[in-house]
């Protein structure tokens, strides 16, 4: 249970299950991997922070879900590469392969408008 979960339900608000679909999962102290969308570090939590990246490693989205919105920060030494997943694109890019540049210290917020297709805006 999150922290955000775990303060709902201190405040009354329903029971676990509420708390749980209200709140973020979040991931910290990552390391980022590989060196394209097949064997980047595979996303699966709303929020993951990345504090180990090598030069030309990356992360990758989850596939593509209407409405998901993901936050990923990179406090490594390198830059982050950020992909797509299987067959989705970023910013309208190349399906799979196209990818965004996460700058050491800085952070993507990424929204998911359809089915294949991730907004993703990066600090500079």
């Amino acid at each position: 249970m999150n922290l955000l979960s775990t303060n709902l339900m201190g405040l009354g608000v329903g029971g676990p299950q509420l708390a749980q679909a209200l709140g973020m999962d979040i991931a910290s102290a990552k390391t980022a991997t590989g060196s394209a969308s097949t064997d980047a570090y595979a996303l699966t939590t709303t929020v993951t922070e990345f504090t180990t990246t090598a030069s030309g490693t990356g992360a990758r989205l989850p596939d593509a879900t209407p409405g998901l919105v993901v936050l990923v920060a990179n406090f490594g030494a390198e830059t982050l590469k950020l992909y797509p997943g299987a067959s989705d694109k970023i910013n309208n890019g190349t399906a799979t392969t196209g990818s965004v540049d996460v700058l050491t210290g800085k952070s993507a917020l990424c929204f998911c408008i359809d089915t294949v297709d991730w907004l993703v805006f990066a600090a500079a």
